[in-house]
């Protein structure tokens, strides 16, 4: 059995998925990602006959500082837990925060 840990540039996929499959004037929310269900689907992907097994999702992406923009900041935090489906999947979110650049890296865990 392989272990399987995905990791996720939320900004790049994002992008990536509003590039491949709405027009630009679509709504902002269009191109939001399951990171969970793509994590799977990778997972799910490997060589015939493997057998592999998804641990863990890691989306990496910058976030606003809460002490600075509280609302930015809490619209972030709510497309993390959209995105890991936190409400279904019982998926735990933890940050690492440089509040002096504003970046937070959130983390899922899986089964772990």
């Amino acid at each position: 059995m392989e272990r399987v840990v995905v990791f996720l540039d939320y900004q790049n996929v994002y992008y990536g998925a509003r590039d491949a499959f709405f027009d630009k004037s679509a709504p902002s929310r269009l191109g939001n990602v399951n990171a969970l269900a793509l994590g799977q689907l990778i997972a799910s992907r490997g060589p015939e006959g493997s057998h592999r097994v998804l641990q863990q999702v890691r989306i990496y992406r910058g976030m606003p500082v809460a002490a600075r923009d509280a609302r930015g900041h809490a619209a972030s935090w709510r497309q993390m837990e959209a995105a890991f489906d936190v409400g279904e999947t019982g998926a735990e979110l933890e940050q690492a925060v440089n509040d002096e650049f504003g970046y937070y890296s959130c983390t899922a865990h899986i089964g772990c």
